[in-house]
């Protein structure tokens, strides 16, 4: 019995041991956290697995629907219809085109609005902006919501321009077959893609197309034309009825041209001062379009120019036998230039053309004649000119010079107008009356071509002159009698002037074989043309009183190479030498003068 007790001792003890063991558990670390597990059963992972695939579409969504929003604004941008957000403002837009020859505008005009809409095919400058036009047709703008077309289109016929709106045919511009000959256009506009507002008080240009113009000489090139020339085209825009085009200027001076700082005729010659080191006192020269048509190396390498030189009292001018003639050694090309609208001398003296002082007093009531100062600085030997530079609008090809002397100039008896740098002109024939001495007075009457080779009888043009210490073989002025000189009216007027023409002998100058080591602007790829002097005629009887000097002097080779000149020597001066005082002015012209084939 004893025994029972004691095994039911012992397993009381093991059950205890047993109790107390659970309990101990509770105080351990692993077993608390074991105890704080999240348990899911089956539905909340469904659950959760739920809101979870509930929620990305609307994470995704946010960040997809601004660029949905901006795709969705693009394509209803890219639809033909208009956005008019107010009917209170003009609305338009450009529409895509259905054929080359074909564009196509839509626009919403609010009510009241007074708008034309105008059409010009001629005499479109680079003063649009301006609205500088010289003629143009033009019809009301219908309010409300209407398409406006218009098309161009060449044949046989001639060249057609027409514009409708809602396919009814408004405006329309025909042009013979001889009007232009063109390689292509080049357009533009101001109407947006999209459907925009613009305002209704300036104007709005629905197309600036200009056409290229094919080169006179080369097959398939095209001219450059300077923007303020007038160019062919079609400019269709829509205009306040109440603005009208200015006349575009026949003349302009500095503040019109502040790109290119020449001044002159608009669509002719004009005059700039050089730049370039060591040339400061050259007037640079640019000839019309009319007369180096094809030619565009010149616009950035002006290749002619005239150079001043004062002759004093105690300077001479010997002539030499054989006609020879030569004065004294002229340093560089003068003192810079200043150019004003008045023969009062400036205080200070640009240095830049930035400062000049020319503005629209320089130019006549009527819009027509422009006249410059070119002052000097004072030379040397004390001399102090001042070239009063005229121009002319009847004549946009020709520009005059008239010498004066300041009232502080050392004392002077001529002034030396001489050209530079035209040998790329191929200038070799001289128009010329017959000596009267060795022709009857009949014949004298009409003025020949004669070459220049016949002026140089010493030497031979057929060969390539010898080359001295890296330059050309020196040929001498050449003085030209007064009395060869042919007598004319150029200017409206009842004062006769002697005429000095020069013309070259290359027919065609793209065909012209150019050595390869000459530079580009040296290759004159433009028409024939011709440097035409008008000279005044000595206002006085007295044999002794000075007359005026006209020398020419041959070059062999381009200016500043020792590159001869294909097909021989050409003129490459002119030298003008004008008695002062001077009253009246003696013009240089350049104009084209393109030659046949015989």
């Amino acid at each position: 019995m004893s025994k029972g007790v004691d095994h039911s001792a012992k397993s009381k003890t093991f059950s205890d041991k047993s109790t107390v063991g659970d309990n101990s558990s509770e105080n351990d670390p692993k077993s608390r956290i074991a105890k704080r597990r999240i348990r899911f059963s089956l539905l909340q992972v469904l659950l959760l697995t739920a809101v979870v695939a509930g929620w990305l579409p609307v994470i995704f969504a946010r960040r997809q629907i601004p660029i949905l929003e901006s795709e969705i604004e693009t394509m209803r941008l890219a639809t033909l219809e208009l956005n008019v957000t107010s009917r209170e403002q003009f609305c338009a837009r450009s529409l895509p085109s259905i054929w080359h020859q074909i564009s196509a505008w839509k626009y919403f005009a609010p009510a009241g609005t007074d708008l034309e809409l105008r059409l010009a095919t001629e005499g479109l400058t680079g003063f649009v902006e301006q609205e500088f036009l010289v003629e143009y047709q033009a019809v009301d703008l219908p309010e409300g919501t209407h398409l406006i077309h218009l098309r161009y289109h060449s044949d046989k016929e001639g060249h057609h321009t027409k514009v409708y709106i809602d396919g009814e045919m408004v405006l329309q511009r025909k042009h013979g077959p001889d009007w232009l000959a063109s390689n292509g256009s080049r357009s533009s506009g101001d109407i947006s893609k999209q459907s925009t507002t613009y305002p209704m008080d300036v104007p709005l240009k629905l197309k600036v197309q200009y056409h290229e113009v094919e080169h006179p000489l080369m097959k398939f090139g095209s001219v450059r034309i300077p923007s303020e020339y007038d160019k062919k085209g079609n400019l269709l825009w829509i205009s306040p009825r109440s603005l009208f085009p200015k006349r575009s200027p026949n003349v302009f001076f500095l503040a019109e041209s502040v790109f290119r700082k020449m001044l002159g005729h608009r669509q002719g010659i004009k005059v700039g001062r050089s730049r370039q080191q060591g040339l400061e006192g050259l007037l640079c020269i640019e000839p019309s379009l009319e007369s180096i048509f094809g030619d565009d190396s010149q616009w950035d390498h002006p290749n002619f120019g005239v150079s001043i030189r004062p002759v004093l009292l105690n300077e001479s001018t010997a002539m030499l036998s054989g006609g020879e003639s030569k004065s004294m050694p002229t340093a560089g090309f003068g003192k810079p230039i200043s150019f004003r609208d008045t023969i009062a001398p400036p205080e200070q003296y640009d240095t830049t053309s930035v400062n000049e002082r020319v503005t629209e007093k320089a130019i006549d009531a009527k819009g027509d004649k422009m006249r410059l100062f070119a002052h000097f600085q004072p030379f040397e030997s004390g001399a102090q000119p001042v070239i009063e530079i005229l121009f002319d609008s009847a004549h946009p090809n020709r520009m005059g010079f008239l010498p004066h002397a300041t009232t502080d100039s050392a004392p002077m008896i001529a002034c030396e107008f001489t050209t530079q740098f035209n040998a790329q002109f191929f200038w070799r024939e001289i128009e010329l009356l017959p000596n009267p001495q060795e022709h009857s007075v009949a014949a004298a009457q009409t003025a020949l071509p004669e070459a220049l080779s016949n002026l140089y009888p010493q030497h031979d043009f057929s060969e390539v002159m010898k080359v001295k210490n890296g330059g050309s073989e020196q040929l001498p002025w050449r003085n030209i009698p007064l009395a060869r000189l042919p007598r004319t009216f150029p200017i409206n007027s009842l004062d006769g002037m002697l005429q000095l023409n020069l013309s070259t002998d290359v027919k065609d100058s793209s065909k012209v074989n150019f050595p390869r080591a000459l530079a580009n602007h040296w290759r004159y790829e433009g028409v024939p043309n011709r440097q035409v002097w008008y000279l005044p005629e000595s206002e006085s009887s007295d044999e002794s009183d000075p007359e005026i000097k006209v020398d020419i002097r041959a070059t062999s080779v381009f200016p500043s190479t020792s590159i001869p000149i294909p097909g021989g020597p050409a003129i490459g001066n002119v030298r003008i030498t004008v008695p002062m005082p001077a009253t009246q002015p003696l013009w240089l012209e350049i104009v084209p003068d393109m030659k046949t084939e015989d």
